[in-house]
Parts: C-alpha cells; sequence; structure tokens
C-alpha cells in the first residue's frame, strides 16, 4: 500500500489508506455476498526468517476457536484495531511504502477477512 492510495467506501467517500480507522472496517465490512466476515485476530507469535526477508506469524481467531500460521513479508502492514496500521519492521514498511506504522507485537489484535 503506498501512501496516499485511495480507498472507496461503501459511502462513496474516497479516502487515503494511511487515514483508515477500525471504524471505516467495521462499517464496510459486508462482505455477505462471498461469505466473508471481519474477524478478530490476535497475534500468538512471530519468527523472523532474515534469508527470505519475511516473518512467520501466529494467530488466534478467538470467536471460531481457530489457529492459523501466515508467512509475510517484514514490510507487509497490518490492521490493528482501534489503533492503526502496524507491520514487523516499520522502517521497512517507511522504506517500501511510505507508511508510518508502529511495530506489531504479541498480543495485538488485528483485523482480518
Amino acid at each position: 500500500f503506498q501512501i496516499g492510495t485511495k480507498v472507496q467506501l461503501k459511502s462513496g467517500t474516497l479516502k487515503n489508506i494511511e487515514q483508515l480507522t477500525t471504524r471505516d472496517f467495521v462499517d464496510d465490512s459486508n462482505f455477505k455476498d462471498l461469505d466473508l466476515n471481519l474477524r478478530k485476530m490476535f497475534v500468538m507469535h512471530m519468527k523472523e526468517n532474515h534469508e527470505m526477508n519475511s516473518v512467520m506469524l501466529g494467530f488466534a481467531i478467538v470467536e471460531e476457536n481457530v489457529q492459523m500460521t501466515v508467512e509475510a513479508r517484514v514490510e507487509h502492514p497490518f490492521f490493528l484495531l482501534n489503533r492503526g496500521w502496524a507491520s514487523y519492521s516499520p522502517d521497512e514498511t517507511w522504506n517500501k511504502f511510505g507508511m508510518t506504522c508502529e511495530r506489531l507485537q504479541v498480543g495485538n489484535c488485528c483485523l482480518g477477512l
């Protein structure tokens, strides 16, 4: 996501991606036609793979009693509930996307589909 990327909300409003809020995600998360729901995903563990410049992230989706592991680039941003964007490497996120974010940590609650 490059800084300044425009996202069109359900209301028709255009907003820069870095300005999205939790409310925007909640209000626009009606994906019933696609059988998708907005979920709270808690970061359970993180392990960096230096050779691949990636990180293995363990998530728990409490409402569904499900755990999963995802591999993502260290600069990949995740949206934190009531906080905004975070990544494993905020400096790399800034270098690649020009996006300011905080450091992703175990215990953070991310929003996902």
